[in-house]
């Protein structure tokens, strides 16, 4: 009999690269998205194009789109004026254009990203990307061991049910899989927030173009704030110079609780968001305060980019993680991405991680590695990547006490080569202790 489905949770970035690797290894795949819209957009977001993103596309990818743009320079300027820059060798891309590309790989998608998807390889396994179809609970059936997901059906509106040999939760950091195998999180808020928009390249001066090309350019101020700026692609695909974007993010310090995070958080409707406030609804004159002050302490570049950003994006910055590991109901049940650990932005890791996730899977499933190693692994790099992000946060927007707590916290994990001592769960552990519809012994 073949192999059922495997089923992920989750259609976001994570998700299909772990759906067309499995399809690429010749599985059958379907993907459960919340989201009813049959192309997804960003709110503003660059994506960092790292060692294990790279080895994921060169692997898999058959569009041929050039998908990054590199800079060479990493330039900081101080709020007291002093500039530094370094050799650098970075590279970035644009979420919506990643997100075309993997699904150009996975089902076929045609956007103005990929016009002409690729063919399928003689080797691939079905995929099916299935919008608007919402997760609901999952049941571990120990005697079978199998897993049977229950979603509400976008297209019925009523309950239905896949049976399957394998669940990956990579539905984000609210992860309703984690919920539903009785994962313990750890959540943290920074104590800032971000700012986040894009602007077309030939939208500004000469001179901010010429400061912004080929650098990664980072602004610090009082505050204390920090502004990131640097160029990716858009995300129908276009690079060349004067076609491509700024993709600005500036972290602002504001206390949890606070009457200013009521008033920025409270949209144009009048309704208190929790940790979002997409573009199209963030208050004009909430804005336009932080907008006058970052023309007033920001470097000129920045400050022209702040300056005509009329519709930015606005976001809680923290992170979270899940304390009992990747693995459950017996290894029939995974957590990757955000699900399993969301980090804070300033390192642009949260592709690499998924990607890193998705390379060290693809060895498991082709034999190469156990399960156990893939999960410690997997939890070890994501503690490494949480530590690193917290730190290089601090450095512009905490007190020195705070970065240098960060930063030995930091080599400590890094130099003890600290492996976690976990192991795989066994079919008596989180998944169908807690996993919404029970467990059949």
């Amino acid at each position: 009999m073949a192999p059922k489905p495997v089923v992920i949770v989750g259609g976001s970035l994570s998700g299909l690269m772990h759906g067309v690797q499995l399809k690429r290894l010749g599985r059958d795949v379907i993907i459960l998205e919340q989201d009813p819209a049959a192309d997804r957009s960003s709110h503003h977001a660059g994506v960092a194009f790292q060692q294990s993103l790279r080895e994921f596309l060169r692997r898999y990818d058959d569009t041929g789109v050039v998908a990054s743009i590199p800079a060479h320079v990493y330039a900081v300027a101080h709020r007291f004026g002093l500039d530094r820059s370094w050799p650098a060798d970075r590279h970035a891309s644009n979420w919506t254009l990643l997100y075309r590309i993997l699904r150009a790989n996975f089902d076929g998608l045609v956007s103005p990203a990929c016009p002409v998807p690729p063919p399928p390889r003689k080797t691939d396994g079905k995929a099916e990307y299935r919008a608007a179809n919402v997760f609901i609970a999952l049941w571990y059936h120990q005697p079978r061991d199998l897993v049977v997901v229950y979603y509400v059906d976008g297209d019925t509106g009523k309950e239905a049910s896949l049976e399957t040999g394998l669940v990956i939760g990579a539905d984000g950091s609210r992860s309703a899989v984690r919920n539903h195998v009785g994962a313990t999180v750890e959540r943290q808020y920074s104590g800032y927030v971000a700012w986040r928009a894009t602007l077309p390249e030939k939208d500004v001066s000469v001179a901010t173009r010429d400061y912004f090309t080929d650098r990664l350019c980072t602004n610090m101020v009082s505050g204390p704030s920090m502004a990131i700026c640097y160029i990716i692609p858009t995300g129908d695909g276009h690079t060349a110079e004067g076609e491509r974007l700024f993709n600005i993010v500036w972290y602002y310090n504001v206390p949890q609780d606070s009457p200013e995070m009521a008033a920025i958080f409270r949209d144009a409707r009048g309704t208190l968001r929790h940790n979002t406030v997409p573009a199209r609804f963030v208050r004009p004159e909430a804005w336009e305060r932080y907008r006058a002050e970052g023309a007033a302490q920001l470097r000129a570049p920045f400050a022209e980019l702040i300056a005509k950003t009329h519709e930015p994006f606005l976001t809680k910055i923290g992170d979270s993680r899940c304390t009992d590991g990747p693995v459950f109901c017996a290894g029939r049940v995974l957590l990757v991405g955000d699900a399993l650990t969301a980090l804070r932005p300033h390192t642009g890791f949260g592709a690499e991680m998924a990607a890193y996730q998705c390379n060290l899977l693809g060895e498991v499933l082709r034999g190469e590695r156990s399960l156990a190693s893939w999960a410690s692994d997997v939890q070890n790099m994501a503690d490494k990547a949480s530590r690193l992000s917290v730190a290089v946060g601090l450095f512009g927007l905490g007190s020195w006490y705070q970065f240098l707590r960060a930063l030995t916290s930091l080599f400590l994990f890094w130099f003890a080569d600290r492996k976690p001592d976990r192991k795989t769960p066994s079919a008596g552990s989180g998944g169908e202790r807690k996993s919404g519809r029970g467990s059949k012994e």
